[in-house]
């Protein structure tokens, strides 16, 4: 599996391979990376700024933010805050993690750096999710695929789970800290 990174400017978007784009945006964003894990530096100011150089009023924005669907024809967004964002047109469809969810984005020198922070967050999280025995297909929902990649296959507790998921969390810093306790609050919440 592959993880790409990408940023939104003013003016044009980039990801970690040095692709840019600075027209057809949504085609750039939809276009076909097999076996690709997508990762926005900061989704937030991502979804933003594209509804920006997209030059969509205020009104389709809103209706984004607030029912967390847009249709554009022939586009279909969804974009659900800190947690994930896709794209869908027929015979196309890419969705995006978010790097901002796990680190304080800040201001980086420029859009390339950017996307290679998003790159590098993408691939702490995956190499975490590896780690605890998943195969990550994305960084969306990490407790969602523990669930089903682990807690469903196991004939171990629960209790016995969130042990291990806590001595690997003890020796963990930052990012992959992170992604084990979001992992245990799922597990918490949910079972």
């Amino acid at each position: 599996m592959r993880i790409l990174g990408y940023h939104i400017s003013d003016n044009l978007i980039v990801n970690s391979d040095g692709e840019i784009a600075e027209k057809s945006y949504i085609n750039f964003l939809i276009s076909k990376k097999p076996s690709t894990i997508r990762v926005f530096y900061d989704m937030g100011d991502a979804v933003s700024r594209l509804m920006h150089l997209l030059n969509w009023g205020n009104g389709q924005y809103k209706e984004l933010l607030e029912t967390t669907k847009l249709c554009v024809s022939p586009y279909h967004f969804r974009y659900v805050p800190d947690k994930l964002f896709s794209i869908k047109k027929p015979m196309a469809f890419a969705y995006y993690g978010n790097a901002g969810k796990y680190i304080e984005p800040v201001e980086l020198e420029d859009s390339f750096k950017s996307a290679n922070a998003a790159k590098e967050v993408g691939m702490i999280i995956y190499e975490t999710l590896s780690d605890l025995g998943i195969n990550p297909i994305n960084i969306l929902n990490p407790f969602k695929q523990y669930e089903s990649q682990v807690l469903s296959n196991a004939s171990m507790s629960i209790e016995k789970h969130l042990e291990i998921l806590q001595s690997k969390s003890d020796c963990s810093i930052g990012i992959a800290r992170a992604v084990i306790y979001e992992i245990m609050s799922g597990i918490k919440e949910n079972c």
